[in-house]
């Protein structure tokens, strides 16, 4: 079963998988893969269509981008937030993580 929230140092956040990457984006103005809403405390994921693999790197970007904004490190290149949560997801599958077993096309 995929996560519907996480907890971020503390502070509850809604994950949200949304059936478009135009639906991530909470104005519907771009189409992405994932966002971060610090005002809101959710995690958008774009979630059809995607390997698992895909939406978990996307899922750990996002839990990056709410670090960053909760312990205030400044904007950090998202080119670097890309590459930590592409090193955690790889750490995560390739270390009996168990998010194998999440159903990814369990409708909410």
């Amino acid at each position: 079963m995929k996560p519907v929230s996480v907890d971020i140092l503390g502070t509850p956040h809604k994950i949200i998988w949304c059936k478009t990457a135009q639906e991530v984006d909470d104005g519907g103005r771009t189409l992405l893969d994932g966002q971060y809403d610090s005002w809101k405390s959710v995690i958008r994921i774009h979630d059809i269509e995607r390997p698992m693999e895909d939406k978990l790197q996307t899922l750990w970007h996002e839990i990056l981008h709410g670090l960053e904004k909760i312990l205030h490190t400044g904007d950090l290149d998202d080119r670097v937030v890309d590459l930590l949560a592409t090193g955690i997801t790889y750490v995560m599958l390739h270390n009996d993580f168990d998010v194998k077993s999440w159903d990814i096309t369990q409708k909410e």
